[in-house]
C-alpha cells in the first residue's frame, strides 16, 4: 500500500513538473542597412503564429511555454522595443514597416524592414502558423578534398631617381 502511494506521488510530481517546464529562449537583434533582424533562439523545435494586430506592432505567439530573455534586443531606427507576456512577444516597430519571417533550425527569425524597403506588403500580412522543421542527415558527408594553393612569385624591383 505504501509502495503504491509513493509510486503514485512520484509519478504525479514528475508529470506535474514536466507540464510546467519552460524553455529559456534568448532573443537578440541586429541592425542592417535595410532592416533589423530579430532572432528567437529556441533550444528545441516549436511552432509559432505571427501577425500585425495594429500598425506598429508585430505579434509572435509561440506554441510552447517559454521565458523570453530580451536583453539582447536593442532599440534602433526600426525596432522601438519588445515586450513579452507568457508565450507571446510583441515587437514595437516604426509605422509603415514591413516584415518577413522564417525558420533556420530552432531559430525563429523576423526581419523588419524600413518603410519602402523589401519585405511583405501590408495587404499580405495574415496570421500564419509555422510547423517545426526537422532535418535528418541520411549519411555522413563525404570527405572533401583540399586543393593546394600555389603562391605567386613576388618580384622586387627598385628604381633610382
Amino acid at each position: 500500500m505504501i509502495r503504491k502511494l509513493l509510486l503514485t506521488t512520484a509519478l504525479l510530481t514528475f508529470v506535474g513538473t514536466a507540464a510546467f517546464a519552460q524553455s529559456n529562449v534568448m532573443v537578440r537583434s541586429g541592425q542592417h542597412d535595410t532592416h533589423t533582424r530579430v532572432v528567437f533562439d529556441w533550444p528545441g523545435s516549436t511552432t509559432y503564429e505571427i501577425s500585425e494586430s495594429t500598425p506598429g506592432q508585430i505579434i509572435i505567439k509561440f506554441r510552447d511555454p517559454a521565458t523570453l530573455d530580451t536583453a539582447g534586443v536593442k532599440n534602433d531606427t526600426i525596432i522601438n522595443g519588445v515586450s513579452t507576456s507568457g508565450q507571446t512577444a510583441t515587437l514595437n516597430v516604426v509605422a509603415g514597416s514591413t516584415y518577413r519571417h522564417f525558420l533556420v533550425g530552432n531559430k525563429i527569425i523576423v526581419d523588419v524592414f524600413k518603410a519602402g524597403q523589401q519585405g511583405q506588403s501590408p495587404e499580405k500580412k495574415k496570421a500564419q502558423v509555422m510547423p517545426p522543421v526537422e532535418k535528418k542527415i541520411e549519411k555522413s558527408p563525404e570527405k572533401i578534398a583540399t586543393v593546394e594553393e600555389k603562391k605567386p612569385e613576388v618580384k622586387s624591383e627598385t628604381a633610382t631617381l
